[in-house]
C-alpha cells in the first residue's frame, strides 16, 4: 500500500514538473516569435509590424486561456502564467498566480524574481498600498540582492503614486546611486526629473539634468527631457496657420494674457487623446477662470475627405466625448513644431505672463497621480501674481 501511494505521489510530482516545463517552453517559443529576425538586414514595414503584434496578442490570449484552465495542476508554472498575464497587460490577474507560486516556493531559485514581479504587478494594477508593502519587504529582507536598485526604483514610484513625493525622491536617488550601468539608473533619473518638474522645482531639475548630461550627453532620453525643461519660462508661441475655431470664438494668446491658459494638442483618432480631452473638460468645469483650448489639424487627406467634412466629424467627435471648450483647427503642423511637440497628447500650461509654466508630455489616463499632480500644478500657477 505504501509503495503504491509513493508511486502515485511520484507520478503526480513528475506530471506537475512536466507541465511546468511545457508551459515555460510554450511561453519561450511565443516570445521568440515577437523578436526580429537577427539575420534580417531590413526592418519590417509598419503593416508587417502591426500584423505581427496582432498575431502575438491573439496567441498570447489563447496561451493564457489554455493554461489558466490548468492553473491548479501547475507548481512552478504559476510563475510563468503570471508573467504571461503581465506581458498581456493584465497585472491584476497575474497577482494571485505570483502569490501562489511564492507560497509554494518562498525560498526557491526564482522567488526573488517573483517577489519583485509581484510588487510591480501590484503597482501596475494600482494596488499601491500592497505594492509598497511587498517592495518594502523585498528591500528589507534582500539586502544583498543585485536587484535592490530595481526594487528601490519601483518602491519610489509607488510612493510617488501614493502622493509621498519626498520619500519617492529619496528612494529614486538611492536607486540612481546604486544601479551602476543598469538601465534602471536612467529610469530613476527620468522619474526624478519628472517629479521635480511637476512640483515646479525647475532649478533643482536643471541641476540634476546637468549631472545626467555630464554622464550621458548624447542619450536620447536626456536630450528629450532637456528640451522639455528648456520650454519652461519661454514666451508661449502665438497660434499660427489657423484654419478654423470650433466651439467658440477665435482668439489669440495675446488676447488671453492675464489669464492662465491650458493648451492640449490632440488627434481625434487616438484613444489616449480622447480620454485626455475628457479629463481636461472635467477640469475646465471646475476652473472657470482658466482658458482651455484644444489644438488639432485635419489628419485625413483632402482628396479623401474634404475640410468641411472633417470639421463636421470633429464637431461630432467633441460632442461624443463631452468636450465643450474651444478647439483650434490648423492647416498643418506648425503649432506642434513651434511648441516642440513630439508626441500627442501633449498639454501645456501658459501662465498669466504669457510664458510656458508647465508641460504634461503624453496621456495621463493610466496614472491618477499624474492627473492629481497636473491639477496641483495648475492651482500653483493660478496662484502666482
Amino acid at each position: 500500500m505504501r509503495c503504491t501511494l509513493a508511486l502515485v505521489l511520484c507520478a503526480l510530482t513528475l506530471s506537475a514538473q512536466s507541465l511546468d516545463d511545457t508551459i515555460r517552453d510554450d511561453l519561450h517559443k511565443l516570445m521568440s516569435q515577437a523578436s526580429l529576425d537577427e539575420g534580417s538586414r531590413t526592418l519590417p514595414s509598419e503593416a508587417a509590424s502591426k500584423e505581427r503584434l496582432q498575431g502575438l496578442e491573439t496567441e498570447l490570449t489563447a496561451f493564457i486561456e489554455r493554461w489558466s484552465a490548468r492553473a491548479g495542476e501547475l507548481k512552478h508554472g504559476r510563475f510563468t502564467l503570471a508573467r504571461a498575464l503581465t506581458f498581456a497587460g493584465r497585472p491584476a490577474e497575474a497577482v494571485p498566480h505570483f502569490r501562489a507560486f511564492l507560497k509554494g516556493a518562498p525560498e526557491g531559485a526564482e522567488a526573488e524574481d517573483a517577489e519583485l514581479a509581484l510588487g510591480t504587478a501590484l503597482l501596475d494594477a494600482r494596488d499601491v498600498s500592497a505594492a509598497i508593502h511587498t517592495l518594502a519587504e523585498f528591500v528589507k529582507r534582500r539586502t544583498t540582492s543585485a536587484q535592490l536598485p530595481v526594487a528601490n526604483h519601483y518602491l519610489g514610484v509607488a510612493h510617488w503614486q501614493n502622493g509621498e513625493h519626498e520619500r519617492a525622491l529619496e528612494l529614486l536617488v538611492l536607486a540612481w546611486k546604486t544601479a551602476g550601468e543598469s538601465p534602471i539608473r536612467a529610469d530613476a533619473g527620468i522619474k526624478r526629473l519628472e517629479i521635480l518638474r511637476d512640483l515646479g522645482r525647475i532649478e533643482e531639475a536643471k541641476e540634476l539634468l546637468a549631472e545626467l548630461k555630464a554622464k550621458q550627453p548624447e542619450a536620447p532620453w536626456v536630450l528629450a527631457v532637456a528640451e522639455q525643461l528648456d520650454w519652461i519660462g519661454r514666451a508661449a508661441p502665438e497660434f499660427v496657420d489657423v484654419l478654423a475655431f470650433l466651439q467658440g470664438e477665435a482668439t489669440t494668446l495675446a488676447a488671453l494674457k492675464g489669464r492662465v491658459v491650458v493648451l492640449n494638442f490632440f488627434a481625434d483618432r487616438y484613444e489616449a487623446c480622447q480620454e485626455e480631452l475628457e479629463f481636461l473638460q472635467a477640469l475646465a468645469d471646475k476652473e472657470a477662470d482658466v482658458a482651455f483650448i484644444g489644438l488639432t489639424k485635419h489628419y485625413r487627406p483632402y482628396e479623401k475627405l474634404a475640410a468641411a467634412a472633417q470639421d463636421s466629424g470633429l464637431r461630432e467627435f467633441l460632442k461624443q466625448h463631452g468636450v465643450r471648450f474651444p478647439v483650434l483647427v490648423a492647416r498643418g503642423f506648425e503649432n506642434l513644431k513651434n511648441y516642440g511637440v513630439r508626441g500627442i497628447p501633449c498639454t501645456v500650461i501658459v501662465g498669466k505672463d504669457g510664458r510656458v509654466a508647465h508641460l504634461q508630455v503624453g496621456g495621463t489616463r493610466k496614472s491618477p497621480r499624474q492627473r492629481l499632480d497636473f491639477e496641483a500644478a495648475l492651482k500653483r500657477i493660478k496662484a502666482r501674481d
